[in-house]
């Protein structure tokens, strides 16, 4: 990593994804209410895609590709496929089982709509300002 290039406190670039996409739902009134975007469900998006970025600390296209996974099984279940999937719902699905879910998912239209302000968060430029690994509190460091 170039000794010029800023770094970003991985709890920071986290705490945008809740900020932005809490000003889209504030900007756009019908994208929150009951099974759409709920605070909830905001915080789950951003929960996953902090450990998407701790879990491929110095390896910037798997950090992209887990950051913008996160986003469509948090939103769609649309995760790898089989036994071997790291997603519970898919890893059911192969198994025959039943997987009752709490988070459905958002309809199409919501996911849509939030797409772009997300998907902004995958940048790569952004992204590689993570690839040190570290936070501006290491109290906040959390372990996979």
């Amino acid at each position: 990593m170039d000794s010029e290039e800023k770094s970003e406190c991985i709890g920071h670039v986290q705490k945008r994804v809740g900020s932005r996409l809490r000003k889209l739902k504030k900007k756009r009134k019908r994208l929150g209410s009951k099974e759409k975007l709920t605070d909830k469900f905001i915080d789950k998006l951003q929960n996953y895609y902090g450990i998407a970025i701790r879990s491929n600390i110095g390896n910037l296209q798997n950090m992209q590709s887990a950051v913008i996974a996160a986003f469509y099984h948090c939103c769609s279940k649309q995760c790898p496929k089989g036994g071997d999937s790291w997603c519970k719902y898919q890893r059911a699905v192969h198994e025959g089982e039943v997987f009752v879910d709490k988070s459905p998912g958002l309809p199409n239209n919501i996911i849509n709509s939030t797409k772009t302000t997300y998907m902004g968060l995958c940048d790569s430029n952004l992204l590689s300002k993570c690839l040190h690994g570290k936070t501006q509190n290491n109290k906040k460091v959390l372990t996979m």
